[in-house]
């Protein structure tokens, strides 16, 4: 076991005690589900009454499919929670349509997250019909991942995200709303194996469309053709429709390892 998991099991260990069934839960699925795992307990800590958690929201509105890693419904406003198990240096910006990942030199791409929670609160936001000022998106990541993004957004680590939530004190809501919309959002939650398969099956096939149109030199954002370039650092796939569209690709192989 690495050190960040012995540390994440004393951790565990400390707050559930001897709840062995809760840290083996998480201890044996994918790293995907781990990290939503570890928030999940993380949020489970909070005041319940001020504070209501749904975790892993299926919503379906409109024939569009929306799958929300935590919402945490509060006095305070509405907290959307986009979780990534991911290690190594990650990079990117609040514009960019990727974010950066490099593990001792190898380079993925995964979509932006800051995105990712944009379409989050669109996609509530249908069902609630409120300000969208009351939300707030939170993109969390392990503390293995060291974070060099460039975001006004709130990008951070696991172990910051507490004292983050808990620094909003101006009340938004009250008890019976937070409890109004934390039913209202269980009622719309999808539970349909067949929803969930097609919705996992749509994503698959938007990743494999935007990856073959890259290898062929196409860009995924207009369809015009892609073209080599030059910049300061080094050759990079651009679209040849620039300045109408800024879709750039630093390698030619794309490796989009998230693409919910």
């Amino acid at each position: 076991m690495n050190t960040f998991l012995m540390t994440l099991f004393l951790i565990l260990i400390i707050i559930y005690g001897k709840n062995a069934k809760k840290i083996n839960r998480i201890f044996i699925k994918d790293k995907g589900i781990i990290g939503e795992d570890i928030i999940a307990l993380i949020l489970s800590k909070l005041d319940n009454e001020n504070y209501k958690v749904i975790n892993d929201l299926f919503l379906k509105t409109n024939n569009i499919t929306t799958q929300i890693d935590h919402v945490l419904i509060s006095t305070y406003g509405i907290f959307i929670i986009e979780t990534k198990n991911y290690s190594g240096i990650i990079s990117g910006n609040d514009y960019s349509d990727k974010w950066n990942q490099n593990i001792y030199g190898k380079k993925y791409k995964f979509y932006n997250p800051v995105k990712q929670n944009y379409g989050h609160i669109k996609g509530l936001n249908s069902i609630l019909q409120i300000d969208e000022n009351l939300y707030i998106p939170i993109v969390v990541f392990m503390p293995k991942a060291e974070l060099k993004t460039d975001s006004k957004n709130y990008v951070i680590y696991s172990y910051q995200l507490i004292d983050l939530i808990t620094s909003f004190q101006e009340t938004k809501f009250s008890i019976e709303t937070i409890n109004f919309i934390y039913e209202n959002l269980i009622s719309f939650n999808v539970t349909d194996e067949k929803i969930i398969s097609e919705h996992i099956s749509e994503i698959n096939n938007k990743k494999n469309i935007y990856n073959t149109k890259i290898q062929n030199n196409i860009c995924p954002k207009c369809n015009n053709a892609l073209v080599i370039k030059k910049g300061k650092y080094g050759t990079f796939q651009g679209c040849s429709n620039y300045p109408k569209c800024r879709f750039t690709n630093k390698t030619k192989e794309s490796n989009i390892i998230n693409f919910k």
